[in-house]
C-alpha cells in the first residue's frame, strides 16, 4: 500500500502538470494569434499612412516642378 500512493499522488502530479501543458499550449495559441492580428493591423496603419505620405509628397513634387518650370 505504501507504494500505491506515491504512485498515485505521482498520477495526480503528471495530471497537473499535463493540464499545465495544455493550458499555457492554449496561450501560446492565443498569443500568437493576438500577435498575428497585431501584425495585420499595424501593417495596414503603415501602408495607409505611407500611401498618405507619397500622396502628399507628388503633390508637394507637382507644385515645386510647376514653380520651377515657371521661372
Amino acid at each position: 500500500m505504501s507504494d500505491k500512493k506515491p504512485t498515485n499522488s505521482a498520477r495526480d502530479v503528471l495530471k497537473i502538470v499535463y493540464s499545465n501543458i495544455c493550458s499555457l499550449q492554449k496561450k501560446t495559441n492565443d498569443l500568437d494569434q493576438d500577435k498575428q492580428k497585431i501584425m495585420e493591423e499595424v501593417k495596414v496603419k503603415f501602408n495607409s499612412r505611407l500611401a498618405v505620405l507619397d500622396i502628399d509628397l507628388s503633390d508637394e513634387s507637382d507644385d515645386t516642378s510647376d514653380s520651377n518650370d515657371r521661372d
